[in-house]
């Protein structure tokens, strides 16, 4: 409602800046995207603010990102699944091998006391543990509260199981006294 009256007072950058703050937010605390129709109220306001057609210079801003950023590309299911389609193309027609893994946050303290602090707990470690100690070109996303998924590029399966292993050990010791486990699967990046 914010960014839609915003939007009808003519005070686009506002509602830009709304609009990226709220979704940022939604993904952060809720693992979502915006919905489809704060989405199309988006393009609307980027219309309005660069016109029919965004200047060279907003598009080689909106393209570029801070090269400085170590560790796993983060962002939501929905981006996820885009750049997966898109690689399992590149990576095929360049024979080069490339993982999915599945992360899966189990356990028996979970399910007795359907306590959401110990999930989000958790979830918030396996975001920091994967973000930090995967490589700037592998690419993670949270599938559910208890579900996330990384594309390690370049990997066969054997390393794919070693580098998840690796990443999560210590994550892995310091949940366990809370009766959580993570569980890992690793499956082959191929178009469909």
């Amino acid at each position: 409602a914010l960014i839609t009256s915003l939007f009808l007072q003519r005070r686009y950058q506002q509602a830009l800046e709304t609009y990226q703050s709220t979704a940022q937010l939604l993904y952060q605390t809720l693992g979502i995207q915006p919905s489809q129709s704060m989405q199309a109220l988006y393009q609307l306001i980027h219309q309005e603010i660069y016109g029919e057609e965004a200047p060279h210079k907003q598009i080689d801003d909106e393209l570029n990102y801070d090269t400085e950023i170590n560790g796993a590309y983060l962002c939501d299911y929905t981006t996820f699944k885009e750049i997966y389609k898109v690689q399992a193309r590149i990576l095929n027609r360049l024979q080069v091998p490339a993982y999915y893994c599945l992360i899966h946050i189990k356990g028996q303290t979970i399910r007795e006391r359907n306590d959401d602090t110990v999930i989000n707990d958790a979830s918030i470690k396996v975001e920091q543990a994967l973000k930090l100690g995967l490589r700037r070109g592998d690419i993670l996303s949270k599938i559910t509260q208890n579900q996330w998924i990384v594309m390690l590029m370049n990997c066969d399966h054997r390393n794919a199981i070693l580098v998840m292993n690796r990443v999560l050990r210590k994550l892995r010791y310091s949940l366990h006294r809370f009766g959580i486990t993570l569980e890992v699967e690793a499956h082959k990046v191929e178009p469909k």
